[in-house]
């Protein structure tokens, strides 16, 4: 569809791959948190003309809690 990879978990697109830049979906109130993180908007099209995809914060990529996972008991 676009020359990437898509991103499902039960039924929802949440992140693409596209030149090996993870990239995870966020709402408007993400955007802030984002930006914060140094994250870059993904533009595949113009520079200017972005999509609601966000780069990973590179911190996160190597730490379970800064991500947001669930540790396993």
């Amino acid at each position: 569809m676009f020359g990437g990879v898509g991103v499902y978990a039960n039924g929802l697109f949440f992140a693409l791959i596209d030149d090996d830049v993870l990239y995870l979906k966020g709402d408007e109130d993400l955007k802030v948190e984002f930006e914060a993180a140094g994250s870059q908007a993904f533009a595949p099209f113009e520079p200017g003309k972005t999509m609601a995809y966000w780069t990973a914060p590179a911190e996160a990529l190597d730490d379970q809690e800064l991500a947001g996972a669930k540790k396993k008991c």
